[in-house]
């Protein structure tokens, strides 16, 4: 049986908690600037109004990604209140940005895909994102399912956006992710991060490049221990979104 969300958002005028501010890494700004990145990192905190210009078109919940991430955040929120929700998060710097990310226990990621969009880029996002994250979900509007669900690893979850009762609901619930790069779980610590964490393991400091000190974590710390580094530290980092 499929498990519905639902939530009352009124039909023109969508309550957005995304900060549209873009947010840069403060101590690797100059290094992901010069690697062609820069990640944008959105905090789900402040409530911001959207709505239509006076005749401008409005968009429906099914072809506007905002909308229905602004849905999806909301139902996180309930069901996991003591996560830190990120949209448009940077993998791989930058190489990939998921549409939500759920940092909690483990990684959580969700991609939407809006009547507007297309399913060009999902096979490599599949690949970006399933060297990260734990549980990946495709939230996508009813006229995707079918190509989706024959794209996507069987452990992927889907739900499917309904805009007239305005939800989702449940198709395939995520399971859990078969095959995790830890270098890439690595990578999402600055340099001062990963340098920390293994001064506290080792007893001592290192100026090796942030690539080095990537892999010597890997090689010293189990991997279910890094996975949980990980999210602590990404829950606890203090400047990594822009004021809102």
């Amino acid at each position: 049986m499929c498990n519905a969300f639902s939530a009352s958002i009124p039909p023109h005028r969508y309550q957005l908690s995304f900060c549209l501010a873009a947010a840069y890494f403060s101590q690797e700004r100059s290094e992901h600037t010069a690697m062609g990145s820069s990640s944008r990192l959105l905090p789900v905190s402040t409530v911001r109004s959207r709505q239509a210009a006076p005749g401008q078109l409005e968009l429906g919940l099914l072809e506007d990604a905002i909308a229905i991430r602004d849905l999806l955040a909301g139902e996180l929120g309930r069901q996991t209140p003591t996560a830190r929700l990120v949209a448009e998060m940077g993998v791989t710097h930058g190489a990939g940005r998921i549409d939500l990310a759920a940092i909690g226990d483990d990684l959580e990621g969700y991609e939407i895909k809006a009547d507007r969009d297309d399913l060009t880029r999902l096979p490599g996002q599949v690949g970006l994102y399933g060297a990260v994250f734990g549980r990946l979900t495709l939230v996508a509007a009813p006229r995707h399912i079918d190509k989706a669900t024959r794209l996507l690893p069987t452990w992927w979850g889907i739900s499917v956006v309904d805009g007239e009762q305005r939800r989702l609901t449940t198709l395939r619930a995520p399971a859990p992710n078969p095959s995790r790069d830890p270098l890439a779980i690595a990578r999402l610590l600055w340099r001062d991060e990963v340098a920390a964490a293994l001064r506290e393991r080792t007893g001592r400091a290192s100026r090796a490049p942030r690539l080095v000190l990537w892999r010597e974590l890997v090689e010293c710390v189990p991997e279910v221990e890094l996975r949980a580094l990980v999210c602590e530290s990404l829950r606890q980092r203090s400047g990594w979104l822009a004021a809102c």
